[in-house]
Order: structure tokens, then sequence, then C-alpha cells
């Protein structure tokens, strides 16, 4: 059963469950279990889509995961919030051939439930499902619709149905060009959203493919930040560094992966693994532009809550920042986010994540879970004393990169201009240190 979540304001409050009396821990942190608001960005996509193969679909379970959702009409007075664009979450439903569609368009109201029929590659969503309640304007209910002739003068008009039914493309496209999804508030009579002739395609989200990465001798030395608030006396109480394995990926020496920070002894007391699933997961960071850090979204961190009462499911942590969720959901890019401190005269480093002699300084940090896995949520209770994670590295995580102090710090350039943290082995890099710049082969 899909859970309901309950949206106060702007804001979204979620009650955490009650956790037991946590195992003895360095400075004798203990966890504590109370209702937490946070904030929360509507996921809204603005790259476009780019279609990719994907497997044939014979389970809900293949259809899981992100999807990047683009409409051809939007159906109401005024113009579209949503811009055409938005970013729904697939997760297999309770029967065999049941899925739940969340943020479609609105990661605030409930998940949409449908139908799949594998045998015809269809999904077909029916009319008149509650997706939320507004204390004032009473129930939002979906309402379907679909293109139908009339006779008289041979045009198409927009007919309400009782359901209206998407193919499944063999490129795993899902086409819902000939149908159109109103949300109407029914003791109104008007409507929050309504948008037709739309399609989905999953997005490539990260996963861990062992043979593209390199795990490195030493380990990284990682402090909390996303769980920090959580603990009794934060912001003064922050856990201990702890050691954790990391991967330099060979293809882009820029890209870091560190294994589930989460998975440790420590962290049994609020780490709710369900049986059966597993604490792998990892923290992926790109340093490519050191003044903007970015963590990327849509990447399974390992770490499991309770978000929603006592007795609910665990819900499977999504770890970023607002720098990665701004790159990776919204299509602004590193640099420009840099280039906006930059153009004033400021230094990025002071409000943006940001990389330097070895150190991670990760700030704004965010988070999504189980059904909204990049809706950009962050503890609200924070604010004043905002969370900071920080991840130290070897900065030479390949044999042969030397760093020398007699006249400052040595940096590599890839011919591009670009800052390299990690150079491979081979790679021709620009080497500068002080005011010495030349070329060499790592």
């Amino acid at each position: 059963m899909m859970k309901s979540y309950v949206l106060l304001g702007g804001a979204v409050l979620f009650g955490l469950s009650a956790m037991a009396s946590p195992k003895a821990v360095s400075n004798a942190a203990q966890f504590i279990s109370v209702a937490e608001e946070m904030s929360t960005a509507e996921a809204v996509m603005t790259s476009a889509p780019s279609k990719a193969p994907m497997k044939a679909v014979t389970s809900t379970a293949d259809l899981e995961g992100i999807w990047k959702c683009q409409w051809q009409q939007w159906r109401l007075n005024g113009d579209d919030p949503y811009a055409g664009k938005c970013s729904p979450y697939i997760l297999p439903g309770d029967a065999a051939n049941e899925i739940y569609i969340s943020s479609l368009p609105n990661g605030q109201f409930d998940p949409i439930l449908a139908i799949v029929d594998f045998s015809k590659a269809t999904i077909t969503i029916k009319s008149g499902q509650q997706i939320y309640n507004h204390p004032e304007l009473g129930p939002l209910v979906v309402k379907t619709a679909m293109p139908v002739e009339n006779p008289d003068d041979g045009k198409y008009y927009w007919t309400d149905m009782n359901e209206c039914t998407g193919k499944i493309l063999e490129d795993g496209t899902l086409d819902f060009s000939n149908c159109s999804l109103m949300g109407e508030w029914t003791n109104k009579g008007s409507y929050n959203f309504g948008f037709g002739n739309f399609t989905m395609i999953k997005a490539n989200y990260f996963s861990f493919v062992a043979s593209e990465w390199e795990e490195q001798s030493d380990k990284a030395s990682y402090t909390d930040g996303w769980v920090a608030p959580l603990l009794q006396g934060y912001p003064s109480s922050y856990p201990q560094p702890q050691n954790v394995t990391y991967y330099v990926n060979k293809a882009n020496r820029n890209l870091f992966a560190f294994a589930n920070p989460y998975a440790g002894s420590y962290w049994n007391p609020i780490n709710e693994c369900p049986e059966g699933k597993t604490k792998d997961g990892f923290v992926v960071i790109d340093a490519t532009v050191p003044e903007c850090v970015l963590i990327r979204t849509l990447v399974a961190s390992g770490l499991w809550m309770v978000m929603g009462n006592e007795g609910d499911p665990a819900d499977m942590f999504y770890l970023y920042n607002n720098e990665g969720y701004k790159a990776d959901v919204q299509g602004i890019t590193a640099e420009d986010q840099a280039g906006e401190y930059l153009a004033v005269g400021a230094d990025p480093s002071k409000f943006l994540s940001s990389y330097k002699d070895g150190l991670f300084n990760l700030m704004n940090l965010e988070f999504g879970f189980g059904i909204r896995p990049n809706d950009a949520l962050m503890w609200t209770s924070a604010e004043k004393n905002k969370p900071v994670a920080k991840i130290t590295v070897k900065q030479s995580g390949v044999d042969g990169i030397e760093i020398e102090g007699t006249e400052g710090a040595v940096k590599y350039f890839n011919m591009q201009g670009i800052e390299v943290i990690n150079p491979a082995k081979g790679q021709l890099v620009i080497k500068k240190q002080g005011n010495k710049v030349e070329k060499v082969v790592m």
C-alpha cells in the first residue's frame, strides 16, 4: 500500500519511526525520533530527453526508475507552470500488473495507479483516482480524456473517458500521444493541471559497473552531513569521521564513487535495511569544476530510513546537493553555477560545494527517497545550522603524481583547460606549479 504524505503549506511533514535505543557510539551520540519538516523543490526536467534502447518490458520491475516526461499540449488557460516537462518515478505496485507513477506532474501529489498489460505492451490509467485532498478546495481527482472524431465536421475533440491507454514502444518509450490527464478539484469544478499528448522516456540514472571504476588503495575519510540533523546536540555533535572505500572512474578521472558510508554498525539504529534488500550504494561526486562540485542525483546510497508512520517500510535514500540537482534535473552546468558568483567577484566556495587539496567540502545537502528520489528535500530544521559533509582523499590517487610544495601546489589540466584532480597514467596533461606551466605525460 502506498503512503499518503501530509502537506502543510509549502512544506512536507514526515514522522520518523520510533527507533530502539542505539548501541554505544563515539561521543555517546544518540538518535532521536521526531517529526522533521522538509522543504521541497519540485523537479522539472529542462533538458530534452534522448531516446535510448531499453530491454523488453516483461515485468513491472523493468519499468521502475526515473522517467523524463514531455507533453505537447497544456489544456488549461494561462502559461504552463511545468514548461511541458516533469520527471515522474515509477514503482512496482501491489499486484504483478500494477505500477505507481509519482510526480506526474507534481511530486506533492499521491502516485497515480496504472495497469500494465504485458501481452499488449500497454499501460492504462483509470479516471477518478484521488491524488490529493486540500483543506479548502477538497479532493483533487485525476480525469482522463482521449481525442474522438466528430462525425459532423471530421475534427477531433478531447472527450472525457473512464481511462486512457498508452503504448510501450520497442525503444522503451511510453507513448501516451492519444491521452490527456487532468487534475480536477471535484468540489469546485476547476482544474489544477491538464496536459495531453505526452511521452515518457527512461532516464539513464547511475548504475555501478565495476569494470568502469578503479578502486583506490587508500580509504577516504567521510564526515556525515545528511543525517547529522537527527543527532542529539546537533550541530555540535557531528559523528566522528569514518573510513570508506572509494573509486575513480576510468573514463573521467574527476568522477568519484564513495561506497555507502552508512553501511557500518554505527548507523544501525537508523539504517533500517529491509529483509532481502542490500546496503550497497554510493555517493557519486563530479569534481570536473572544483569551484562547483556536483553530487550526482538518482544514485541509490544504500541508506534506508522510515519516513512515514511507525511500522511503515523503510525507503531508500538518494543523497546529492543542490548543485547536482540543478545540473542533473534543471540542466544548469557547474560552470554556469560557479560563474554566477565569479561574475560579481564573489568566492563560489563560500556558497557552493568545492574541492581543494584533497578535501571535498560538500554544502547545500539535499536528498530524495523512495518514490521521490529527485524532489530535492532537505531538513528545514537545520536551516540556521546548515549541515556540511566532508570527504578527504589522498590528493594523488594514482601512483606517480607528485605534489610538490617548494613552488606552490601542483595542478593538472586537460587539453581543454579543465582541471583534472586525478590524472590517469599515460594521460597527456598540462602541469602548473607556481608560474611554471608544462605539458607532461603521467
